[in-house]
This record gives structure tokens, sequence and C-alpha cells, in this order.
């Protein structure tokens, strides 16, 4: 079925908004019925209208607050679309973002971040490393990566995105200087509170004053203000003789200076 993509695209944007004004009553009594017939198996899940439909439901039940339950029916999704789209087609990386987006709002960090190394693979092969897709895969790489509990390795993946960004947008644009906002903000947490104030600090000064620039001037500032005070406090800590001091003492007076 060579237009399936192109059907699937136009049944969901038709379904989805149905869905959305389900999601969007006061009560929400859970998904719309399936009215599954007889037989209900593989051939149906292999119908285009069937997983827009699938994956439409799937969307404003996420937006209507229940992220848990539109991360099993994505997860649900994703081996049909690979079945009936393949593994690189547009539509099934799409449906695997949107798990690995799921993923990260139910708090589950190394599954988002072991989709989205694999997403990231693919969208580098299908639609070419400096893609807006492929960017943006990266980053929310990074993101989980960190939040999984791995900053270091995060950092590394926003310097690769840094670069790219640089390169497609140039180190003016605004994508380019947030991204490099979020490098130092990973940075921070290994550990170089310093080296990520500093980079904060630059950032600002080299932020032209324009509305484009509002985000991450705004993000900049906050994280400067933090990166601050995180340097003043280890600079006491690291500085107090605490020896002879119970853990219990040093904890409450670490509590009072932060």
């Amino acid at each position: 079925m060579p237009d399936s993509g192109k059907k699937i695209d136009q049944v969901a944007h038709a379904s989805e908004s149905s869905y959305a004004i389900l999601a969007g009553r006061d009560v929400f009594l859970g998904p719309p019925p399936r009215h599954d017939p007889p037989g209900h198996g593989a051939a149906d899940d292999d119908d285009p209208d069937s997983l827009a439909r699938r994956a439409a439901e799937a969307r404003a039940i996420g937006m209507a607050g229940n992220p848990g339950l539109a991360r099993e029916l994505y997860g649900r999704m994703l081996p049909a679309y690979q079945r009936v789209m393949g593994h690189d087609h547009l539509a099934t990386l799409d449906i695997m973002a949107r798990l690995g987006y799921w993923a990260d709002h139910v708090g589950d960090f190394r599954t988002s971040r072991l989709l989205y190394e694999e997403l990231y693979g693919k969208r580098v092969r299908v639609q070419g490393e400096g893609h807006q897709d492929t960017l943006d895969t990266l980053g929310d790489l990074a993101e989980a990566t960190g939040y999984a509990g791995d900053p270091a390795s995060a950092c590394r993946h926003y310097e690769r995105l840094v670069g790219v960004r640089a390169s497609v947008l140039g180190w003016t644009h605004d994508e380019t200087h947030y991204t490099m906002g979020r490098l130092a903000e990973w940075l921070g947490a290994t550990g170089r509170a310093e080296h990520a104030r500093d980079m904060f600090a630059g950032l600002l000064g080299s932020l032209p004053p324009t509305p484009a620039n509002q985000r991450t001037s705004q993000f900049a500032h906050e994280s400067l203000v933090h990166w601050r005070e995180r340097v003043k406090y280890e600079r006491k800590f690291q500085h107090k003789d605490m020896r002879g001091w119970s853990e219990d003492a040093r904890r409450r007076w670490r509590d009072g200076i932060s």
C-alpha cells in the first residue's frame, strides 16, 4: 500500500480533533469504544485508518492528563506501524518519538533514552544529520540521558548538537544559543558549577535584545543566578573546617547556607 503513510496522516488530522473534543470534557470517561468486530486481529490493526485513529486517540488521552495510558497505547501501536509501514518509515519514526515523549512524562527516562538512541540513528540515516527532526531527537536524547542519571553523556550529546545547530543555523541563532544553555546546565550537573556559571554569563553577554531571544535570555538569566549561588555555596563548604562534626551537623550547616 504505497499511499498508506499519506492516508494515515489524513485520517489522523480528521480524527484527532474529535478525540480532543472528547478528551476536553469536564468528565473524561476514557478512550472511545473500539467496537472491534468478531475475529479482530492483525488484519484490522494493519488498516491505515485504524492506525491513524489509534494514534489520534493515544495523543488525545495523553493531552487530557493520562500520560501513562498514552504511553501504553503508543507502545502497543509501534509494532503495528513497523509491520505495516516499515521500521524506517517517517510515520513509524514519529510514533517512536511520541512513545519516548510519553515515557518522559511518566518519568521513565531509562526507556525513553533507549528509544531516542535508536530513533536518532534512524533519523540520521533516513532524514540526515542536519534535519530538524534529527536535531530535535538528539536534544530529546540528551535530556533523557541526563535525567536517567548520566549527565556526562548528556553533555556529549549536547556538544554534538551545538556543533550541528551552529553549522546549520549559525552561531547567532536562538536555537543554537538555547542548546548552549542546556549544555551549560548539564555541565553544572556533572559538578562543574563554575564552568556552568561562566557559560551562562558569556551567553547572556552575547545575546542581542530581540524578541526571538526572549526564551533563551530568561533561561540564561535564571540559570546564571542559580549557578552563581551554587559556586558561593561550594566555596563556603570547601573552606569550612568540619573536622569532628557529625553528619547531622554537617547537613544542617549545608541546609542553612544553601
